[in-house]
């Protein structure tokens, strides 16, 4: 397949950054999610500097004709926002958030948690635990799971019957396998999605202490990985070989401003295929759960990015997160302020899933149309906005 230079030049540039960010690191993964371009193109690099240079060139020549082209020059500044940051320069919080993911930051009201941590409490009530601190044994002895191979046979036997439900609202395309593995990493994620034409698909389940399943957790992620993430990225894998997608966009970065739909989509499929009015105790549970953990996590992000100290913070999230472990609290509170990545790729859950809950409200041909488009195209905040307009 022949590639315009632009796009050549684009590729060859996130390959080479990928490759010196891993040499950095010994980790793959930490730029790129997704590398779903048939292209072999990859510019070695020595130095972040010449990666910033040649991303901010390629910036500069991207025309925004386009959809298409208006997110290539919007991804292409979030990299250099973020390179610099990596480079030491500073940014104010909102400015950072709004140059990398188009969005503005802000904090949930209280008497938006409220209505939020009441559904959790509700669920928990009809199940005779109280939704405080003294109850946090009862509650892990009731519907915490534990084991591995369960955890990864019940988002196997979830996966199957959603992925019949999501047929039902989208063209699903074959998906190729996908290798599964456990993970021991002390990061914030439970399970995480990545992949390329040349390794295929992987999806890695933490067992770290930080991360904690619920029984219903399982069908959560089924929905959002499989789903979501996974589905998107063999849909986008298919219009790239179909010459329907520019190559460059199948580079997907962490950081980057396809991260506020790859996540948003992912987060309301969840709800979209397993309806809190019709899932299982257990699935409404974890739906309900991880909406609440969102919007508390979001605010604690903005507090820690925005000079509240840290002792501050934590009993914040504290008082209103009861069963959170305090490694999982000190850990979110410590990633979410020192890490580049993690101060823009974290925030990125709770606004995302909040933007992404009007979808409900549509009428279905409405919400049908809307959700082929998120999974067909990559598509900025300010491109999202114009969709969901329509």
């Amino acid at each position: 397949m022949t590639l315009d230079p632009l796009t050549e030049a684009i590729v060859g540039v996130y390959r080479g950054w990928e490759a010196f960010e891993g040499g950095i690191t010994g980790e793959a993964g930490t730029l790129l999610d997704f590398d779903l371009a048939p292209a072999q193109d990859t510019r070695p690099y020595a130095r972040r500097e010449d990666v910033l240079r040649d991303v901010e060139r390629l910036r500069d020549q991207v025309q925004p004709t386009d959809d298409e082209s208006e997110f290539l020059r919007a991804k292409l500044h979030a990299s250099a926002v973020y390179l610099r940051a990596l480079l030491g320069e500073t940014f104010p919080f909102e400015v950072y958030i709004q140059e990398i993911l188009g969005v503005q930051p802000f904090l949930f009201s209280e008497s938006e948690l409220d209505a939020a941590r009441q559904k959790v409490a509700a669920l928990l009530e009809a199940d005779g635990v109280q939704y405080r601190a003294e109850d946090r044994e009862k509650y892990e002895a009731r519907y915490r799971l534990t084991d591995p191979a369960q955890v990864r046979a019940r988002i196997e036997v979830s996966r199957d019957v959603l992925m019949q439900r999501l047929a039902a609202l989208i063209p699903v395309p074959p998906l190729d396998d996908v290798t599964v593995e456990f993970a021991n990493e002390d990061r914030y994620w439970a399970a995480w999605v990545s992949g390329s034409l040349k390794e295929g698909m992987k999806l890695r389940i933490n067992l770290h202490p930080r991360t904690f399943y619920l029984k219903g957790s399982p069908a959560v992620l089924a929905a959002h990985e499989y789903c979501g993430h996974i589905v998107q990225a063999q849909v986008w894998r298919g219009r790239i070989a179909a010459g329907a997608m520019n190559q460059a966009v199948g580079l997907t970065t962490v950081h980057g401003p396809e991260q506020f739909l790859m996540e948003g989509l992912a987060q309301i499929m969840e709800r979209v295929l397993l309806d809190p009015a019709t899932a299982s105790p257990e699935e409404a549970l974890a739906l309900e759960a991880s909406t609440y953990s969102n919007m508390v996590y979001n605010n604690l992000h903005v507090l820690v990015n925005t000079g509240v100290a840290p002792d501050e913070v934590y009993a914040y999230a504290r008082a209103r997160l009861p069963f959170a472990s305090d490694l999982k609290l000190r850990s979110e509170i410590r990633d979410r302020g020192q890490s580049p990545l993690y101060r823009v790729y974290q925030y990125v859950y709770g606004i995302s899933e909040h933007y992404f809950l009007q979808l409900l409200a549509f009428p279905l041909a409405k919400q049908q149309v809307i959700l082929q488009a998120c999974y067909a195209h990559a598509l900025t905040k300010a491109q999202l906005d114009r969709l969901f307009a329509l």
